[in-house]
């Protein structure tokens, strides 16, 4: 449990969600000149490829309707730190797959499956806990900056995933930058159990001090924080009639049945099919016609995510 919101940007708070996030998306764009190579060296085709790539983004869709009434209940540190460990376990299962492309490519294939499968699970609890403890700890007002600085991890991990992982892959071999990210996170899961930590224990005096008198104030906030939300507390505008807690029982169908929320998520349906079929298609289509190597493919992704990562903290 943390305390009410801040109007200040907690920087540390957001450093360590934007590096989750970046972890996470550096995964997702790392193997972009890394998969489609080592697989179409092996015999297998666009099909298999595409069902690859298919798999994170379909666990991801299943998971974030489980994973975002378990943050609600359980709160985003939990979650936040569970998955974050869930994509270390996916990183290392990915490298392990890679490494049997030649001696099983079927046992490689599968492998790689189930490890991008896995990285769509903890990219639903990264994400969904992530922006939850931003709002937990900031002010509505401030909620834009807070969020943007946090995803700005998300256009760096884009931005930087295909070149890194094309450089390192045809300098050295094809897991190098795995064991990057497994560093990455694991420091990132380290940096959530010292912030959780010093949280704990500000909260802990805090609320002592409630329960002695001294701060009736943060008695009101809490009870304020704990109150259910109802579908209902969701006006047509997308509003919120008062301060609710995390503990709602709102289905996604009521939720997409605001016209704000519908908009925004079409808006993200149509940015993503455009990308994910890019993510499958233009490295097979340079190797099959031209040969490419993980390194060209890697700065060819690279030019065209640099537009991200310079509009994402600017939005």
């Amino acid at each position: 449990m943390s305390g009410h919101p801040s109007f200040v940007l907690q920087k540390r708070l957001i450093a360590i969600v934007a590096i989750g996030l970046f972890a996470d998306y550096f995964l997702l764009s790392v193997v972009i000149p890394i998969l489609p190579h080592a697989l179409h060296a092996v015999g297998y085709g666009e099909r298999e490829i595409g069902f690859l790539f298919s798999a994170k983004p379909g666990a991801q869709i299943l998971c974030n309707l489980i994973i975002g009434p378990i943050v609600d209940r359980r709160g985003p540190r939990v979650v936040l730190l569970a998955t974050t460990l869930v994509l270390a376990a996916s990183t290392g299962l990915f490298a392990f797959g890679l490494a049997q492309t030649h001696a099983s490519p079927s046992a490689a294939y599968g492998i790689c499956m189930v490890a991008r499968a896995i990285q769509g699970m903890a990219s639903s609890g990264i994400m969904s806990g992530g922006m939850a403890l931003i709002a937990e700890n900031h002010d509505e007002s401030i909620h834009g900056s807070a969020m943007g600085m946090a995803v700005s991890g998300i256009a760096a991990g884009v931005v930087l995933g295909p070149p890194i992982g094309g450089l390192l892959a045809y300098y050295s071999n094809n897991l190098v930058p795995f064991f990057i990210v497994i560093v990455v996170v694991c420091m990132d899961a380290l940096g959530q159990v010292v912030y959780n930590m010093g949280q704990d224990g500000r909260w802990f005096a805090a609320r002592n001090m409630s329960m002695n008198g001294g701060n009736e104030g943060m008695r009101v906030v809490t009870s304020e924080l704990l109150r259910p939300m109802s579908p209902d507390s969701l006006d047509e505008s997308g509003s919120v009639d008062s301060p609710k807690s995390c503990c709602s029982s709102i289905s996604v169908f009521s939720l997409l049945s605001n016209r704000r929320i519908a908009v925004v998520a079409m808006g993200n349906l149509c940015s993503n099919f455009c990308v994910g079929m890019m993510e499958v298609i233009l490295p097979l289509f340079l190797i099959k016609w031209y040969q490419y190597s993980q390194l060209a493919i890697g700065l060819v992704f690279f030019a065209m995510s640099m537009s991200y990562l310079v509009a994402t903290p600017l939005s």
